[in-house]
């Protein structure tokens, strides 16, 4: 009898795993494993340790609680600031409007900026504009000033928030680590409306309507000195042509100025025109013009942004492409629908609440409190 124990000839088993799903299992093992450090795709992260991970996110999510909350903030005091600046009632909602339309028309552009020259350079410089002009408010006399200080405030703080998402995106990998403090950015934009109405209504009735201003700022002026502080500025990435290129590897960062001077020359000009349409009439030549020259100008945006996505030296603010999937069409019209909605409902209930009902601005706070605390526990539930 042959021996039975006699060497195994090698044998190869012929199972193929496809690549990709071995570098998404790698990807996600090394993600699990060590949220902060190296990915697996060779992006470096910092190694923060826990106080200084909590402070970043503390930082960015207060920065976040103080642009949202100056559109509920100022609803309460509303009626006052108009009666001390002798602002019209016709001209009162564009002290909210100026700030969401300037917020709403540049954020693409600040993002974009905050991608190429750098994210924690766009969030510090922004948190001291912002801080500057939320300061110089109550100071302006005058109703055109006002404007203007108001639509720089909205302007930085439209550059707040993509620059504070890049930055977290940058100091934490994917995974819970990053999952955490995108929650509780959320959280604190559903917390804004509490903590704008308790601003306007007990701040503003105690000690008047220029500390709505005056306290943000000063809270705005140390979220940014600890910004500098805590922000690790060698790992914030910036992405050029491609979402994970240094902003090193590119010689020309391309940004987009043209689109977004025509996406915001033609929310200006919708804005204006609204404005001035209830004040010198419709009839007016010039107020349907510039209506006209708006829409146009929208038109405008969209055919350059379908031209720029087709140019490969070219990175557009806006991808129109996806816009074709109707899952992502339906989504954006019911968000556009909600906050046009939800921005008029804002004004005009303080409007019925202080001169039809005629309460207090305290109790108008109590009043806007219920919408804030469900959208906290709104947020809690979906974030669990």
């Amino acid at each position: 009898m042959k021996n039975d124990q006699s060497p195994i000839p090698d044998v190869k088993l012929a199972i193929t795993v496809p690549a990709q799903e071995v570098n998404h299992n790698n990807a996600a093992q090394t993600q699990t494993q060590s949220p902060q450090g190296s990915a697996s795709d060779g992006r470096q992260f910092p190694n923060l340790s826990m106080a200084r991970a909590i402070l970043v996110v503390v930082v960015i999510s207060i920065a976040a609680l103080l642009t949202a909350l100056n559109s509920q903030s100022i609803v309460i005091i509303l009626l006052e600031l108009g009666n001390a600046m002798a602002i019209p009632s016709s001209r009162q909602w564009l002290v909210v409007s100026i700030y969401s339309i300037s917020t709403g028309s540049v954020m693409l552009l600040w993002g974009r900026l905050a991608d190429v020259y750098g994210r924690r350079l766009g969030f510090l410089s922004v948190s001291a504009i912002f801080t500057l002009s939320t300061m110089c408010l109550p100071w302006s006399t005058y109703e055109i000033p006002f404007y203007v200080l108001r639509a720089v405030q909205g302007m930085s703080a439209a550059a707040i928030m993509p620059s504070g998402i890049g930055i977290v995106a940058s100091t934490f990998a994917l995974g819970p680590s990053r999952n955490m403090p995108f929650i509780t950015m959320s959280a604190m934009a559903s917390l804004s409306s509490v903590v704008g109405s308790l601003l306007g209504g007990f701040v503003g009735t105690s000690l008047g309507w220029k500390w709505v201003f005056w306290i943000p700022a000063v809270v705005s002026a140390c979220t940014t000195a600890t910004g500098f502080f805590v922000t690790a500025g060698h790992t914030i990435r910036a992405a050029t042509q491609g979402p994970t290129e240094d902003i090193e590897g590119s010689k020309k960062p391309y940004v987009d100025w043209i689109g977004g001077g025509l996406v915001w020359s033609s929310l200006t000009l919708v804005l204006v025109s609204i404005t001035q349409g209830n004040v010198s009439s419709w009839a007016t030549p010039w107020i349907p013009l510039l209506l006209v020259i708006s829409v146009l100008l929208l038109a405008g945006f969209i055919f350059y942004q379908c031209r720029s996505e087709k140019d490969p030296n070219r990175l557009p603010l806006m991808r129109m492409s996806r816009f074709q999937k109707k899952q992502v069409s339906a989504l954006f019209v019911l968000v556009g629908c909600f906050y046009v909605s939800f921005n008029g409902l804002l004004v005009f209930v303080t409007y019925f609440y202080q001169k039809y009902q005629g309460p207090s601005e305290l109790q108008t706070t109590l009043r806007f409190l219920p919408a804030g605390i469900s959208g906290c526990e709104y947020i809690s539930v979906i974030g669990a």
